[in-house]
């Protein structure tokens, strides 16, 4: 995973997912999909950022939106940090 700010007031999404890790057209769109959901489902507490995901292996259901909670968890307690910061000025 990778973050950076983007200068924004919302978070964005982009994701890798190659062929070689993950062949099968159908479980890449699965992976896309969950990851999708899961950053809608957490789209507001999220800190702007431009969030980049790239997987190279193929997961689980449960397995990914774990992953993906742990992610934007961090994501979210960056935007705590990026709130106290802004409290301090």
């Amino acid at each position: 995973m990778y973050a950076l700010p983007n200068g924004m007031n919302f978070a964005r999404l982009g994701l890798i997912i190659g062929k070689r890790g993950v062949p099968l057209a159908v479980n890449r769109n699965r992976l896309k999909r969950i990851a999708r959901s899961e950053f809608r489902q957490c789209g507001a507490r999220l800190c702007p950022y431009d969030i980049v995901i790239q997987m190279r292996a193929d997961l689980s259901n449960e397995r990914l939106r774990e992953i993906l909670s742990k992610v934007m968890l961090i994501v979210e307690t960056r935007k705590e940090d990026h709130v106290d910061s802004h409290d301090k000025d």
